[in-house]
């Protein structure tokens, strides 16, 4: 089994692109509650992330068929994972901000 990269955050903050970039094809956003397997990545929608009970079938996928975990965040939407999420995985997890540009200093510190 190929391991893929693992890319979760809520709607709208560019999952979809990161995702085209590294598949290597432009592919259309669409809203989904299922989880998008490629042939390089796997798309997270923001219904595992919202929703506890499914935080567990996340921490699955993320382990078992992971190369990288992904979590992107956007600072204009709340952010929905729990505290310390990122420590449930044993593959390597990255922390993207998008949009960071957009923001001064003070909003960026906060």
């Amino acid at each position: 089994m190929r391991r893929k990269w693992l890319i979760a955050g809520n709607d709208g903050v560019g999952k979809t692109s990161l995702a085209s970039l590294i598949e290597g094809v432009d592919l259309k956003a669409k809203k989904s509650l299922d989880l998008q397997f490629r042939d390089k990545t796997i798309e997270v929608s923001e219904g595992y992330i919202e929703n506890p009970y499914l935080n567990s079938a996340l921490i699955m996928v993320g382990q078992n068929q992971a190369l990288v975990n992904i979590f992107m965040i956007d600072l204009e939407k709340d952010c929905h994972f729990p505290p310390n999420f990122a420590k449930s995985f044993t593959r390597p997890t990255i922390t993207v901000i998008n949009k960071i540009d957009l923001y001064d200093k003070k909003q960026v510190k906060n």
